[in-house]
């Protein structure tokens, strides 16, 4: 099968643009191109369908309503071969049909203006005879992501970061599916964002939404079974759209990511762009073309003018705008880094490991001891010290771990030489360090179930008022077996709650274990048996609590004994009335802590911080910001005093492929303010825009901001602490 052209025509429109029009079949058997049709008084309609409400809609999806005519030359004399290809389209899976639309100044060269999917279940064809017309609808793409997991087409390890940037890039190309459009060098995605922070520099080769990342586990919860339900691609792209306060969409033939007030900024000073070659998944962290950009435009009468028949709406004054950041996902706080006893670090995700290790994809155990460096465990200070992040220190604030470690072995263990009473103990403890020399350590009470005190004492589970170590597994079971690395041969359970943290700083938990044997029949292995510390092929042995394993698996924060799942940001100004944005519940932000599974880390194009300290600011001034704050300050900014709304239409003067033109990627000043389009839909042949535009006019004077921590209690009542 190939990608073919099947049916092609073109038409002027009334200012002499020039379009072309391709219906492509992306399975095709045949190559015969059919010519000899002919466009409706339209040409087509160009639709942005956003919510008319909502300056900051994320995606914006488009369609296209098409209509051409045939007679009785079309198909080259025999109009069947049309009605064929009309009928395929109908009947087809989505996505096998594409429409193609190019536009040019000289009908000879010609430039992509947009793509899309044919829909098969809107299409229409009048019962007539000839000459009839044939109504098909194409879509850009991005609506249909709502029903497409975002990890459906991309294989996404999801103990593994990646770049905001491509999140997008990976949507757009494998999930839209309209990518063979593009050539590999043409220019695909667009990037304006011009929000940075101490670690992302400022300059217009600097792309933030390439300079993020973020965890995908944050996008595929776990439900109830331990199984994990990665959401969909619109609502992870979405969601990106949202934290940056941008807008994605296609338009003259690249897809847009542009901030919403990027267009108020462009009235004072050109703002930077990055532009991205189809082949370029962003990888390198640079893009193909950046520079500065004025995207804007104005209704100034010589090359684009109103019609007759507008009027000017408002958008209510806002008195607030709130937004919940989901900083702890369902299932697991994620540890980020290992350190061993030398000092070696490496991210291993949430696989915590006491003895060898477990792959970060899950895969299989790591045979390489120089990794981890926890093998030979003669000692108590040969151990694997995990970072957890940094904690702040709010009132009634503990933690809870509930996970399961296991026991496997690789190949035979006769040659150890030991046959009797094997047994592994396992010591623990969780570590805060403040930085500035006070530490404290916590560990299990098995005793009396009760909570974990915190002590400065430096020890491990053999502290006189504790518990020894516990005996992970015992008798002469443990290396009689040959089992492979697919077999786990035991476990058991740590599940403990502290007392309440004591301090603010950074959080470790750290681990490691010893094996013994011949201790007889005394309950006491530590004190009556021998460690092993010699034994042949000891990195075959392996201790470890593996990632996903059921949706008990939690290492959380609590605030007075309820898990804390979110932080609520409002922003607001003192007004006695006025309106109230919701942005809702993001499940990516900054921070606060490296335990939060969703929180944005930012490469400084040499390294990657850990995503705990970063503030934000919004076109290189201000005071710096949780990212989910500037986002509320940028909402406000724009409607504090409420803002105006075009409604009405827009004749285009000149020819739509130059600057001159308008597409929908442009502000327009109109009567000295400037506006920004929502829904709005282009009429191709008569070279007209007719919809909703609203106005940018910023002002962040009044503003004051909150933020809240959220607990959900036993009751599924909502309990608000200050953090």
């Amino acid at each position: 099968m190939a990608i073919d052209n099947r049916i092609q025509y073109k038409f002027k429109s009334d200012r002499g643009t020039y379009y072309r029009i391709t219906i492509i079949d992306t399975l095709s058997s045949t190559s015969s191109l059919y010519d000899d049709v002919f466009a409706n008084d339209e040409g087509f309609k160009l639709t942005y369908e956003t919510n008319d409400d909502d300056r900051f809609t994320g995606l914006i999806p488009s369609k296209v309503d098409l209509g051409f005519f045939i007679d009785d030359n079309s198909g080259d004399g025999n109009p069947s071969n049309i009605i064929s290809i009309i009928n395929s389209i109908t009947t087809s899976d989505y996505k096998r049909w594409q429409l193609k639309i190019e536009n040019s100044t000289n009908d000879s060269t010609y430039y992509l203006f947009w793509v899309g999917n044919f829909l098969n279940d809107i299409n229409s064809e009048e019962d007539i005879s000839l000459p009839r017309e044939i109504k098909l609808t194409a879509i850009c793409g991005l609506a249909a992501l709502e029903n497409i997991p975002f990890n459906e087409v991309t294989a996404y390890n999801f103990n593994t970061r990646y770049s905001c940037y491509r999140y997008i890039y990976n949507s757009l190309l494998n999930d839209v599916d309209t990518e063979n459009n593009w050539g590999t060098n043409d220019r695909f995605i667009r990037s304006v964002v011009d929000w940075t922070n101490s670690q992302i520099p400022r300059n217009n080769a600097t792309d933030p939404l390439n300079n993020t990342r973020f965890l995908a586990a944050t996008y595929a919860p776990v439900d109830n079974n331990g199984v994990r339900q990665p959401e969909t691609a619109f609502k992870l792209l979405n969601q990106i759209c949202k934290a940056f306060g941008a807008r994605l969409y296609l338009s003259q033939g690249i897809w847009y990511f542009i901030q919403v007030n990027t267009y108020e900024e462009m009235d004072s000073a050109d703002q930077y762009y990055r532009d991205y070659k189809k082949g370029n998944n962003g990888g390198t962290h640079t893009a193909d073309f950046y520079g500065t950009i004025d995207l804007n435009t104005s209704e100034d009468g010589t090359n684009i003018t109103r019609l007759a028949g507008n009027k000017f709406d408002y958008l209510g004054i806002l008195k607030q705008a709130k937004v919940s950041y989901e900083m702890f996902g369902s299932y697991d706080l994620l540890p980020s880094t290992i350190t061993n006893a030398s000092g070696t670090s490496n991210t291993v995700n949430n696989s915590l490991v006491a003895w060898n290790g477990w792959h970060s994809t899950g895969a299989g155990f790591n045979t390489d001891s120089s990794i981890y460096g926890v093998n030979d465990l003669t000692t108590s200070t040969d151990y694997a010290s995990f970072y957890m992040g940094e904690l702040v220190l709010l009132d009634g604030q503990t933690i809870k771990i509930n996970r399961t470690f296991n026991r496997a072995i690789n190949d035979t263990y006769s040659g150890w030489g030991f046959t009797d009473n094997q047994s592994i103990l396992f010591y623990h403890r969780l570590k805060l360090d403040d930085g500035a020399g006070t530490v404290r350590y916590a560990r299990a009470t098995y005793t009396n179930g009760g909570l974990a005190q915190w002590t400065s004492s430096d020890v491990w589970g053999n502290a006189p008022d504790y518990n020894v170590p516990y005996t992970f597994f015992g008798a002469s079971e443990l290396f009689n077996a040959t089992p492979n690395v697919n077999n786990d041969l035991g476990s058991f359970v740590l599940n403990f709650e502290t007392a309440e943290v004591p301090i603010a700083g950074d959080l470790y938990f750290e681990c490691y274990a010893k094996v013994y044997y011949d201790y007889g029949n005394s309950t006491d292995v530590a004190e009556d048996g021998t460690e092993i510390t010699s034994a042949t092929d000891q990195a075959k042995l392996y201790i470890y609590s593996a990632p996903e394993n059921s949706a008990d698996q939690i290492f959380q924060i609590y605030i007075n004994g309820e898990s804390t799942s979110k932080q609520i940001f409002i922003t607001s100004q003192n007004i006695a009335n006025g309106l109230t944005y919701e942005v809702g519940d993001l499940l990516i932000g900054s921070g606060p802590t490296g335990t939060n599974v969703g929180r944005l880390q930012c490469y400084n194009n040499t390294s990657w911080d850990d995503g705990t300290n970063i503030t934000w600011e919004a076109y290189g001034g201000g005071s710096g910001k949780a990212i989910s704050k500037l986002l509320l300050n940028e909402i406000m900014a724009g409607q504090n005093e409420g803002a105006r709304v075009f409604d009405g239409a827009l004749k285009i003067l000149t020819n739509n492929v130059s600057t001159n033109g308008y597409k929908f990627h442009n502000g327009i000043t109109i009567d000295s303010s400037l506006f920004v389009p929502y829904q709005t839909t282009f009429i191709a042949n008569e070279d007209t825009w007719q919809g909703e535009w609203y106005e940018i006019n910023t002002n962040t004077t009044t503003l004051t901001d909150e933020t809240e921590a959220e607990t959900l209690n036993t009751n599924n009542t909502i309990n608000t602490n200050s953090w």
